[in-house]
């Protein structure tokens, strides 16, 4: 959690939850990722007011394909909506493209393969998760990259987009767009806030499947894990089998 105070609201201890949830294509195996998706579920089960003002979704920019049923653009997008974390009334998703000062050093040809793969992560996350969503870009190490900067923002290679301010407005924009007040003041807060402190909130560590026995839900998982990775068709229903409480908790 990420908590500061509001002289504008008169509010103290206004927190904002950072989620830190494992990613797809786990390189530890098919048996961990199907352990980490019954995680998030559960953690969203277990905390029943809890709801994502924004989700965000991330994609290596230097990907040359995004839309293979096995690659890890497309399962975090698949497993997402079976999630039922995205609200389609009020659009909670943002497209994040990573390690794009690497796409190109001049400008024209930099603008032209990030618009590439901005239009291809945009029109993937509206197939799979009917919802428009912004792509926005970033590069994680801007030194690396020698990336301008100016003042706290480092630049990106179209000159303009001044980063991680882009991420900001698109976060902002959406919670406008939601009338979500509070979200926007814990939004702005964190990243402008001067009276930070950082604590760490609910933390539900998923079930490591090299030292423990896979229970009746991550057993469930991993078939649909295994149906992505092979390309088969999958049911809406595949993940939410097994859900209710028949006291088979890992």
């Amino acid at each position: 959690n990420i908590i500061n105070d509001s002289q504008e609201y008169d509010a103290k201890d206004v927190s904002l939850g950072v989620i830190d949830s494992p990613g797809l294509g786990e390189t530890a195996g098919l048996q961990q990722e199907a352990c980490n998706l019954v995680a998030i579920k559960k953690f969203f089960k277990e905390r029943k007011k809890v709801f994502p003002n924004l989700i965000f979704v991330v994609a290596n920019a230097l990907d040359e394909r995004f839309d293979g049923p096995n690659l890890p653009l497309m399962r975090t997008l698949i497993c997402l909506h079976r999630l039922k974390l995205v609200d389609k009334k009020n659009q909670n998703v943002v497209g994040v493209m990573t390690h794009t000062g690497a796409l190109a050093k001049r400008q024209e040809k930099w603008i032209e393969k990030f618009e590439v793969r901005r239009k291809r992560m945009k029109k993937l996350i509206k197939e799979q998760l009917k919802v428009q969503a912004p792509v926005i870009a970033l590069e994680n190490k801007p030194y690396d990259q020698d990336l301008e900067f100016d003042g706290d923002y480092s630049i990106l290679p179209d000159d303009k987009t001044k980063q991680p301010r882009n991420l900001y407005k698109a976060c902002a924009n959406l919670l406008k767009e939601n009338k979500d007040e509070f979200g926007l003041l814990a939004v702005n807060l964190a990243f402008t806030g001067s009276t930070q402190k950082v604590k760490i909130g609910y933390v539900l560590e998923p079930t490591d499947a090299s030292k423990e026995e896979l229970g009746s839900k991550e057993k469930k998982y991993l078939k649909f894990c295994r149906k992505l990775m092979n390309g088969e068709e999958v049911d809406g229903n595949t993940c939410d089998e097994g859900d209710g409480d028949d006291g088979d908790e890992t």
